[in-house]
């Protein structure tokens, strides 16, 4: 359908999206479960799980630059929108009490 640099631009985009999303559902799942009845010690787990989680992501859009023919700007761009985003709508809509 797609050829050339606008195929590589809309696969890298779909790639960062899906990524991003997935990354902020991670997110939801973590902060439901560690901050249901929080303590400190579930925090700064759930702090170091995010954290793992970032350095994961980052690895995979750096992964997937260097192996597959995959532009970096539109991936790292759309999973980077896509991960804060979503897990700005789960803090302030889906996290409420």
């Amino acid at each position: 359908m797609y050829s050339g640099l606008l195929g590589k631009t809309a696969l890298s985009a779909a790639i960062g999206i899906v990524i991003g999303t997935a990354d902020a559902i991670g997110f939801f799942y973590t902060a439901k479960f560690f901050f249901a009845h929080a303590t400190t010690f579930k925090r700064i787990i759930a702090a170091a799980l995010e954290l793992f989680r970032l350095i994961v992501l980052v690895a995979f859009i750096i992964f997937l630059c260097s192996r597959a023919h995959i532009l970096f700007i539109p991936l790292a761009l759309c999973a980077f929108v896509f991960s804060q985003g979503g897990k700005m709508v789960f803090i302030f809509k889906g996290l409420k009490r």
